[in-house]
């Protein structure tokens, strides 16, 4: 069953393993070996092309945010 604090410790702990932030980890082992130049954690809706934004409850766009959580 899906849980932002299972993924948050998931998060945690790779973090704790590899000595790298989450992302920096997720980028250099995972999106880069496989080709996926645009894939990416906390990118910035507005800067980065591609990206799909966010809505809340189906009209209104939320403004770009970082999550202290991103493996959540």
């Amino acid at each position: 069953m899906y849980s932002n604090v299972g993924f948050g410790l998931l998060g945690h702990a790779v973090e704790t393993v590899s000595g790298k932030e989450l992302c920096t980890y997720l980028k250099e082992a995972i999106f880069d070996p496989l080709g996926l130049s645009t894939a990416g954690v906390n990118l910035a809706v507005n800067e980065t092309p591609g990206v799909a934004k966010r809505y809340f409850y189906g009209s209104q766009k939320l403004p770009d945010y970082d999550s202290e959580t991103p493996a959540a």
